[in-house]
């Protein structure tokens, strides 16, 4: 992997920001070159948050991309509006539970992870990040799943003990879909 970028989108409160520095942290961890460029403002209240996540064996000159090569889009707001951002060929990883389908995405490697209805079933609705992880993970080959768990563990530390298995349950879930 020379370099490759990720914008995480969907709604704010999805976990968009929390999927993307996970990442960020499990690059770092690998001892590659990261940046994680996240976007606050009204996304908090419900529309669309996003973020980009770059993991490099070389510097990053600058965090801001015209053209990602993954896309996850958790919701079909997020998935219109940041479809014309993925590059040709990229990986378009979709929570198929709130994007059903999605008009032109010939050109692109699609995988469809009822993420939503995946995170019902396991009993939490906000670990939908976590199982879309897994599948980028998976999909992708980013980083070790296990070493992605030690960064879970480090990021919720003690005192958010209670959602780690839950989070780790999500991330195997993801990553065994595909």
């Amino acid at each position: 992997m020379a370099k490759n970028s990720t914008l995480i989108s969907g709604f704010g409160g999805q976990g968009v920001l929390l999927f993307g520095s996970i990442l960020a942290e499990a690059g770092a961890a690998l001892g590659k070159w990261v940046s994680f460029l996240p976007a606050y403002g009204p996304e908090a209240r419900g529309g669309t948050a996003f973020c980009t996540t770059i993991i490099s064996d070389t510097q990053i000159i600058s965090p801001l991309i015209d053209n990602t090569d993954n896309l996850v889009a958790l919701n079909n707001p997020a998935a219109e509006r940041f479809l014309p951002k993925l590059k040709a060929g990229g990986t378009l990883l979709l929570n198929s539970s709130l994007v059903p389908n999605l008009p032109h995405t010939d050109g692109y490697h699609v995988y469809k992870l009822p993420a939503s209805q995946l995170a019902e079933g396991i009993g939490s609705p906000r670990c939908l990040n976590m199982l879309c992880l897994g599948a980028l993970l998976k999909v992708k080959n980013l980083a070790p799943l296990s070493l992605v768990k030690n960064v879970i563990r480090d990021m919720l530390g003690e005192e958010r003990k209670d959602l780690i298995e839950l989070n780790f349950k999500a991330l195997e879930l993801g990553y065994n879909y595909f």
